[in-house]
């Protein structure tokens, strides 16, 4: 039983290291990290993920659905230059959220 609580977390610090991380990098940080913070929002740290900016946090654990994260890519109001993100990218975003996975 152990074993696979172990395994199962090494699987979400992949999920975020693989999936997220890298996609937040590609569309996200340089607006809201690197660069600059638009909006007050810096989306290099999991405390800022959390705390949020102007219009409040960025996710709520758990709730995709109440995230304004997602909602925001869903409605292609972010990232507001290049393309919108896929729907692959979407359902990388919300499964991250939904299961709550570990920042690393």
């Amino acid at each position: 039983l152990f074993g696979c609580a172990v395994t199962s977390s090494h699987r979400q610090a992949k999920l975020f290291e693989n999936e997220i991380a890298p996609l937040l990098h590609q569309h996200c940080l340089k607006c809201h990290g690197i660069e600059e913070r638009e909006a007050g929002l810096d989306l290099r740290t999991l405390r800022g993920v959390l705390r949020g900016g102007q219009s409040g946090p960025a996710i709520t654990w758990g709730k995709p659905e109440n995230s304004l994260l997602l909602k925001m890519v869903i409605k292609e109001e972010m990232p507001p230059k290049g393309p919108p993100l896929g729907a692959n990218e979407i359902d990388r975003l919300r499964r991250w959220i939904q299961r709550e996975v570990p920042w690393h």
